[in-house]
C-alpha cells in the first residue's frame, strides 16, 4: 500500500520517525509528541502497511487490535474515514484515496481489496 500524510505538525513528526526511525532528532521529536510507549509499535505497523498490497492483505496479517476499521456515523457525502490502532490509546485516522479522490461514505462498498492508498490526516491519543 502507499501512504501519504497530511501537512500538519503531528503527521509530519510521525512520518519523519517511521520513515527514518534511527535518526536521533526524529526519535526525540516523536517522544516529545507521542511519548515512548508507541515507538516500536509505530514502526512495526508502518512497515506492515507498506508491505501489504491492500487493506484486506494487511488485515489478514495484522493483530486483533491493529486492523483497519471503518468509522461509523458519518454522512453520505463525507469522505469515508478509517482508523488503525497503534496501541490501546493512540489511533491513526485516514481516508481511502482512489481514482484521484477520496472515497465517499455513500460509495464505500466494503472493498478492502481495492484499498491500496491511505492518506493519514490525524494521529491522536484516545485515552479516556
Amino acid at each position: 500500500m502507499t501512504v501519504t500524510f497530511q501537512e500538519d505538525k503531528a503527521c509530519k513528526i510521525y512520518e519523519d520517525f517511521v520513515s527514518n526511525p534511527t535518526e536521533r532528532l526524529n526519535i526525540k521529536k516523536f517522544q516529545q509528541k507521542f511519548g515512548n510507549n508507541i515507538l516500536s509499535s509505530a514502526v512495526r505497523l508502518h512497515t506492515r502497511v507498506l508491505a501489504a498490497s491492500n487493506a484486506k492483505d494487511y488485515n489478514q496479517i495484522a493483530g486483533h487490535n491493529n486492523k483497519i476499521e471503518k468509522l461509523q456515523g458519518e454522512k453520505d457525502k463525507e469522505a469515508q474515514t478509517f482508523k488503525l490502532r497503534i496501541d490501546q490509546s493512540y489511533r491513526k485516522f485516514f481516508y481511502h484515496y482512489s481514482n484521484d479522490c477520496y472515497c465517499l461514505v455513500k460509495d464505500w462498498n466494503n472493498n478492502f481489496e481495492g484499498f491500496t492508498h491511505m492518506h493519514i490526516y490525524d494521529i491522536n491519543n484516545h485515552e479516556y
